[in-house]
């Protein structure tokens, strides 16, 4: 299916099949490379598709406002791990608070630390139970802790948001803590 995409002209109809595999790896290859391609269609497609946790992130990547309710719902859904990361590939900060009551109630804590790390692109660095060490380069930056990649420490994340969260514009689409692309709201 990669291939496939690849090839300049009409989409390969075995992508457009791909896309209602009963295989998610199939299916998320095949969405994102039809996206890839240009084809706004299969952002219907895969919001129609409620059941499919695996379209959260091509809805992420490829969809605008509209699609911000449909991934807000997958979060809260029985199966919210890659909702959560997509959460953070879509940016708006609305997803803060989702992002939150998951590591608050311990539940996908290392997908919504990743979306909370994609919005923010804070590192945050716990030193102890009381509070994080700010030592970045650049102020509302801090150091990822020794061989952690995102923290799931929920009072760090408060912490961080109360000073550094009020930049960031709800409606806005951030990636690591910079306004992404044409400053458009979502």
């Amino acid at each position: 299916l990669r291939a496939l995409v690849q090839i300049p002209g009409r989409l390969a109809a075995a992508v457009v099949d791909g896309i209602d595999s009963e295989c998610s790896l199939v299916a998320h290859t095949a969405a994102v490379g039809a996206l890839r391609h240009g084809e706004a269609w299969v952002l219907d497609r895969l919001a129609s598709m409620r059941d499919a946790p695996w379209t959260a992130l091509p809805l992420a990547m490829g969809g605008g406002p509209v699609m911000w309710p449909r991934l807000v719902e997958a979060a809260q859904g029985e199966d919210p791990g890659l909702a959560l990361a997509a959460l953070g590939v879509f940016g708006d900060p609305r997803g803060i608070e989702v992002l939150l009551e998951h590591l608050r109630a311990g539940r996908c804590v290392d997908a919504a630390a990743l979306g909370l790390f994609l919005i923010t692109g804070a590192r945050l660095r716990r030193v102890d139970d009381d509070g994080v060490v700010l030592d970045g380069p650049e102020a509302g930056r801090v150091t990822v802790e020794s061989g952690a990649w995102a923290c799931t420490n929920v009072a760090a994340w408060e912490r961080w948001l109360w000073v550094h969260g009020e930049r960031l514009r709800p409606r806005m689409r951030y990636r690591l803590g910079v306004l992404a692309g044409p400053s458009l709201p979502c």
